[in-house]
C-alpha cells in the first residue's frame, strides 16, 4: 500500500499526492490550488511563484495576468504598472513597465503615469 502512496497522482498536474499534501501544501485535486489559471507544476517548478497565492507578489496583478497578459514579473511588486492599469492605461504599459524594476514607486514615477492619464483624458 505505501507504494501506491507514493506514486499516485490525482489531479494529474505531475505532483505526487504525498509531495501536495506534505511538502507543498496544495490540493492533490486540484491542479490550480489557488485558481489563478496557472497549474500547481508551472507555479511550483516553471514559474516559481506561489501555488496558494493567486497574486504572489501581493501587487493585486495575478500571476497569470503577469507572466502571460502584461509580461511583468509576478515575484516582485509592479506597483506602477497597478497605478497605471488603475487609470485605464493598459495601452501604455510599454512606457510604465520599466519604471518597476526596483518594485517600488516613487513620486517622479507617480506623476508620470498621472501625466500620461491625463494626456489620455485630452
Amino acid at each position: 500500500m505505501e507504494i501506491y502512496r507514493d506514486t499516485v497522482d490525482s489531479d494529474g498536474d505531475g505532483i505526487r499526492d504525498v509531495d501536495e499534501v506534505e511538502k507543498y501544501h496544495t490540493n492533490p485535486n486540484s491542479k490550480d490550488t489557488d485558481g489563478d489559471g496557472i497549474d500547481d507544476y508551472k507555479e511550483i517548478f516553471v514559474y516559481k511563484t506561489n501555488p496558494l497565492k493567486a497574486d504572489t507578489d501581493g501587487d493585486r496583478i495575478s500571476d497569470y495576468e503577469e507572466i502571460f497578459k502584461y509580461g511583468t514579473d509576478p515575484l516582485k511588486p509592479n506597483p506602477n504598472v497597478r497605478y497605471a492599469l488603475d487609470r485605464g492605461l493598459e495601452s501604455y504599459l510599454f512606457l510604465v513597465k520599466p519604471l518597476d524594476d526596483d518594485g517600488m514607486q516613487d513620486k517622479n514615477e507617480k506623476e508620470f503615469v498621472e501625466l500620461l492619464s491625463e494626456n489620455k483624458k485630452s
